[in-house]
């Protein structure tokens, strides 16, 4: 019965994420939710998420951390862990004032010396400061006394990224050799497949992100999943008609990836073609494994707005109906969809 409760609370909180963007009111659902259902990692992660957009960056970190112990797997997950607490050890502070401790940080070094530790925050500083040229001289000493490999990557990629933002000729040679550097050090995020782009899209930097992938695309052969990555750059730049046009392109290369399907429909549903939307959300569902809760609300709210209530009613009860009694009785149970009909197979 708990987990009949549930659902109201969270497709109320999606609802009011998704469209009304208010994500301190969505939170609140979400947590409602959570005390019918503790161990659903979609909402646990949603909180995570609402307390991100309220840049409250500490809560949010646990509860990703929550789901990425019920679901340790999830890529999602895990990135925006890792952007949580990034942000909660570098930018958590709205009264800080960075040149007050890029100040004290030097003095600091003057009196004591360097060490790892204060070299990265003072590069993190005159990053937040824009003052890229101290930045990479900063982040320069910290790679010079890290003594964990696996940070390099990352430390060489910001230091990159500082040499970029300062735009003349010198200084974008050297962010071209540097970024080469870091995806040499790369074993995450598949920059040696992707290029520097994946290390902009991770840390939210869209304008950079967009730039390196087509850079990447004029550069090697076509890739239906690079092709989608620029998609997404698009879209988080609001530009629905390039997304569009790039998941397009993908889908021309592998038209079994649920994924492009589903941000396809996203970008037609915002550009207001409904029944695009539509198709294109049940293109995805059709041909995801695992149930989606959100895909199929969307589907549903598209046709709810193009008035097939008898379609939208339909999905929304099959969503019910499979996504509950499973968990209800204490069973597995993976949804097939096919010819546009839900059907419910039982693990065997």
């Amino acid at each position: 019965m708990k987990v009949l409760i549930f659902y109201p609370f969270y497709f109320y909180a999606m609802k009011i994420y998704h469209k009304d963007k208010d994500y301190e009111k969505a939170n609140k659902f979400y947590q409602i939710a959570e005390r019918f259902c503790p161990n659903h990692t979609e909402n646990l992660f949603k909180i995570g998420m609402c307390y991100k957009k309220c840049k409250n960056y500490k809560e949010a970190s646990q509860y990703f951390e929550k789901a990425l112990e019920l679901d340790s797997e999830n890529e999602k997950y895990k990135e925006q862990f890792q952007i949580a607490k990034m942000r909660d050890f570098a930018l958590f502070a709205p009264t800080k004032l960075w040149w007050q401790e890029i100040i004290a940080i030097e003095e600091e070094i003057k009196q004591k010396g360097e060490s790892y530790g204060k070299c990265l925050n003072l590069a993190e500083d005159c990053i937040a400061m824009h003052y890229y040229d101290k930045a990479v001289k900063a982040y320069k000493r910290a790679i010079a006394l890290c003594e964990h490999k696996e940070n390099l990557a990352q430390l060489y990629y910001e230091m990159g990224y500082a040499y970029e933002n300062l735009s003349d000729e010198v200084s974008l040679r050297l962010a071209k050799e540097t970024y080469a550097q870091v995806i040499k050090l790369d074993e995450e995020l598949e920059s040696k497949r992707y290029g520097i782009g994946v290390f902009h899209f991770a840390k939210e930097r869209w304008r950079f992100a967009n730039r390196a992938f087509l850079e990447q695309l004029h550069s090697c052969d076509s890739d239906d999943l690079l092709l989608k990555k620029i998609g997404e750059s698009f879209e988080w730049l609001y530009d629905w008609q390039n997304a569009m046009k790039y998941y397009q392109e993908s889908l021309k290369l592998n038209y079994q990836n649920p994924q492009t399907h589903f941000r396809l429909g996203f970008v037609q549903e915002r550009m207001g073609d409904l029944k695009g939307a539509v198709e294109s959300y049940t293109q995805g569902v059709n041909r995801n494994n695992t149930l989606n809760n959100y895909w199929i609300y969307r589907l549903g709210f598209c046709l709810s707005s193009l008035q097939d209530f008898e379609g939208a009613t339909q999905a929304f009860l099959n969503l019910q109906t499979t996504n509950a009694y499973p968990l209800l009785v204490g069973g597995g149970g993976n949804l097939k969809i096919k010819n546009d009909t839900f059907l419910e197979e039982s693990k065997l």
